[in-house]
């Protein structure tokens, strides 16, 4: 069975990107558009893997991965940051605090993407 992976991104472009490469790499995906839709799915489906940006509106990443970390029936997800804003050392710490597995840069490097990717899921 194929991991699921929960891509969630307001940037239509942005999800195509990553929907794209992860089906390509044997991923099925499943996509949202804001973190209150992410959180709608995750009740409905229970992806493996939930992949998010980290600025959207009305509910961001941070607040995402704190809704879903204090979940009982959600909170062994692990959760992959991937943003193209928010990867300083310090992120790095702020994500971790709320239970983030990883931060990867919108650089455009898709192996660094696939790596984070499977290293969550090997954790959960």
């Amino acid at each position: 069975m194929n991991s699921i992976v929960l891509i969630v991104d307001d940037a239509a472009s942005n999800r195509e990107l990553v929907r794209y490469v992860l089906d390509r790499n044997g991923y099925s995906t499943r996509e949202a558009d804001s973190g209150a839709a992410a959180l709608r799915l995750l009740h409905a489906e229970r992806p493996d893997l939930v992949l998010s940006d980290v600025q959207m509106p009305e509910v961001d990443g941070y607040t995402l991965a704190r809704a879903i970390r204090t979940d009982p029936d959600l909170q062994a997800i692990p959760i992959v940051f991937y943003t193209a804003h928010y990867i300083t050392r310090q992120d790095v710490i702020d994500a971790a605090d709320v239970g983030v597995n990883r931060i990867v840069g919108k650089t455009g490097n898709l192996d660094e993407l696939l790596d984070a990717v499977a290293d969550a899921l090997r954790v959960a």
